[in-house]
């Protein structure tokens, strides 16, 4: 059961007593597996403790009276830092369980199966170590793929890409052979259109390719269909920012001479940004690649960095942008040498970034104290107001959620009449608030939000369609109710309560948007509970009565794992729901084991193919049919298909053969806060 060798596990404990975490060492030890452990007592001491030093695993038992493992996952997801979180309960029940995995920790052991604990323990270990290796690989394999971009850009050979036959790029070379003024001339253009009438049965064949080909003489056309010439291409499958598409080289141009890549100086993979004028600031662009840079130190040679975040609360940008820059270069004397980078319109126009690396021998905790005590000294000296965020840049790190921290960090410090905030401050100080208490006060005071994301009609289909969803702001944020509806974390009755709330502000909100005139139609998303809830039909056909709504405006959807588990309630409620005029739905289908038999016993308007099979034909382009067989049966069913994770153009294209009713998706358009979204548009296209 050992690690590789000399590779020693290092292990933080929570525990009530130093003798149990010290039973759990002598074990592994025992077992051939070198190990060090420490023991904290406290969140804060937790919090600084896990950014100083590296850890393996976090082992904690539950029933301490001053920790609470829910904010100890907290602090780690804050802090981006990846290290599993195995509890260690007395006793081992389902509910805690259930609650602690999908809360996020690795495993819930109980505290006396030693054995258990120390397989669980070393295999969570092997798999941080394995998500380790794999972001390495994946920088060396971005840094791979630029070198190759830029290969590719500076290559005399003309390239381009081809996806469902629609060119996605091409280099200046291509650009340049086809007469193309830019990349923007040539984006989305079928490739048969740059293919004399005569060549157009043999390109037809070559886009089919699976392998590398050599293709016979072609006669191609410019873009502006002047000119023509004949030339071979070479015919490859690649993949392109993670799509299958195809790559055209082409070669033997008549009167061009041949490439001499090799014998050209390469170029720069990473050119080196010249310097902005003293009252200039970098662009995002600069601070992205800075900041991924930052995130390959780090995975790569263990070198941290602080981002800080700058909100100007002025409206004179400039002024702003010109404080900023004098801030940068009064702090830089705690980073090393010229490594402060200002950088302007990261997030948001006015926003303001820096960059400082960890000076060597540095703690991170003492480092980011001392730059927040200093930064908070600085801004009180500025006649422009600025809210400052920080946050410390890892291994384990995220560039987008680094960037989204440190302006949060800073909109918190505007909240808290206070000049400056540490996100690492917000991991210690916030812990994760009990959900169903959340959702009951939200409940209570009115405080859910309704969101409605639109479900576009492949066949015209003249009423408007929108798939109700539910937020509650936790204190920090606005997010999604329905992962926390699903299992035992929130009770039956508070799921039932939370059902007839959405149902009842949905009909307002149709109301108010006139939807008999519209002929709009709400999906709502009822919980399993719900099914068993006898009254609940008949309150619904009385709301829908005093709003003085058609039936028909309303569409009840249940999820297949409810229905699977409870048949017979979902067939009695389905039939009432039927009964009432009022349409339903099925989500999530076609992952249980009857969900043909469902088809067959149940009563639905529509069927709502679970996203997961979308994913995999995103993922796998070629692997479309299990999804196709399945709509042939909602289809052959004479039910209405919903296919969501609409992510892309392409996947679009793929699907738009399959006869499907609607799609959904953030390509399509994203939830919006009022039913706003123009239709019209859509009918137009088809």
């Amino acid at each position: 059961m050992s690690l590789a060798s000399g590779d020693t596990l290092h292990v933080l404990f929570l525990t009530a007593t130093l003798n149990q975490s010290e039973d759990i060492l002598n074990l592994i030890r025992n077992s051939g597996t070198p190990i060090r452990g420490r023991t904290v007592a406290s969140h804060e001491e937790f919090s600084q403790t896990v950014r100083e030093s590296r850890w393996d695993a976090v082992v904690v038992d539950p029933g301490l009276d001053n920790i609470e493992y829910r904010t100890l996952l907290k602090q780690l997801s804050h802090l981006q830092l990846d290290i599993p979180l195995i509890l260690i309960p007395a006793k081992v029940t389902a509910k805690l369980q259930d609650t602690a995995l999908n809360e996020g920790a690795a495993a819930v052991i109980a505290a006396d199966h030693g054995p258990s604990l120390m397989h669980t323990l070393i295999n969570e270990v092997r798999h941080l170590r394995d998500r380790h290796q794999i972001r390495k690989l994946q920088i060396l394999l971005s840094e791979a793929e630029k070198r190759s971009e830029t290969l590719l850009q500076h290559s005399e050979e003309p390239f381009a890409y081809i996806q469902e036959g629609i060119h996605v790029y091409a280099n200046p070379a291509y650009l340049k052979l086809f007469g193309a003024k830019d990349a923007d001339e040539l984006d989305g253009m079928p490739v048969l259109d740059m293919v004399a009438a005569e060549s157009q049965t043999v390109l037809k064949e070559l886009l089919k390719t699976t392998d590398t080909v050599q293709s016979p003489e072609i006669r191609f056309v410019s873009v502006s269909g002047d000119d023509s010439f004949a030339a071979s291409a070479e015919f490859s499958a690649i993949l392109w920012e993670g799509e299958q598409c195809l790559q055209i080289k082409i070669t033997d141009v008549p009167g061009q001479a041949p490439a001499a890549v090799a014998a050209s100086p390469e170029p720069a993979l990473n050119p080196a940004p010249v310097a902005p004028p003293a009252a200039q600031l970098y662009s995002e662009a600069y601070l992205r690649e800075h900041l991924d840079k930052a995130i390959s130190d780090a995975v790569m040679h263990g070198q941290k960095s602080v981002l800080i975040g700058l909100i100007s609360h002025s409206r004179a940008a400039p002024t702003a942008e010109q404080q900023a820059l004098s801030i940068s270069a009064l702090i830089s004397a705690l980073a090393t040498s010229e490594q402060v980078i200002p950088v302007g319109g990261t997030v948001r126009d006015s926003d303001i970034a820096l960059l400082i690396p960890l000076p060597e021998g540095v703690q991170s905790t003492e480092f980011l104290n001392a730059v927040q005590q200093q930064l908070t000294a600085l801004l009180q000296q500025q006649s422009i107001v600025f809210s400052a965020g920080l946050t410390l840049i890892t291994q384990d790190s995220r560039a987008e959620v680094c960037l989204q921290q440190v302006y949060d960090a800073a909109e918190q410090a505007e909240h808290r009449d206070s000049l400056c905030y540490s996100a690492e401050i917000a991991a210690t100080s916030q812990a994760q608030p009990d959900m169903e208490a959340l959702l009951s006060d939200a409940l209570s005071n009115n405080r859910l939000k309704l969101m409605f994301q639109p479900l576009v009609s492949m066949r015209g289909d003249e009423n408007e369609h929108y798939e109700v969803l539910l937020r509650v702001n936790n204190g920090h944020e606005d997010v999604s109710v329905g992962e926390f509806l699903i299992g035992n974390r929130v009770n039956d009755e508070l799921k039932c309560r939370i059902d007839r709330w959405v149902i009842l502000n949905t009909c307002r909100v149709l109301v108010q948007q006139g939807a008999q005139a519209r002929k709009t139609r709400a999906f709502v998303n009822l919980c399993g509970a719900s099914l068993a809830d006898d009254s609940l039909v008949p309150w619904v056909r009385t709301t829908i009565a005093n709003a003085r709504l058609s039936p028909s405006s309303l569409v009840l959807q249940i999820a297949e794992e409810d229905a699977s588990r409870q048949t017979a309630k979902a067939k009695k409620f389905l039939y009432q729901v039927q009964a009432s005029q009022i349409r339903s739905s099925i989500c999530h289908f076609g992952c249980s084991l009857s969900h043909e038999d469902l088809l067959k016993t149940l009563k639905l308007d529509y069927v709502k193919i679970d996203g997961s099979y979308v994913r995999e034909m995103t993922e796998n382009p070629g692997e479309s049919k299990e999804l196709m067989s399945l709509l042939k049966k909602v289809h052959a069913s004479e039910r209405k298909s919903i296919v969501p994770c609409i992510e892309s153009a392409a996947t679009v294209s793929r699907i738009w053969q399959f006869g499907i009713h609607f799609i959904q998706g953030y390509y399509v358009q994203g939830p919006l806060s009022a039913m706003t979204y123009d239709f019209s548009e859509e009918t137009e296209d088809q």
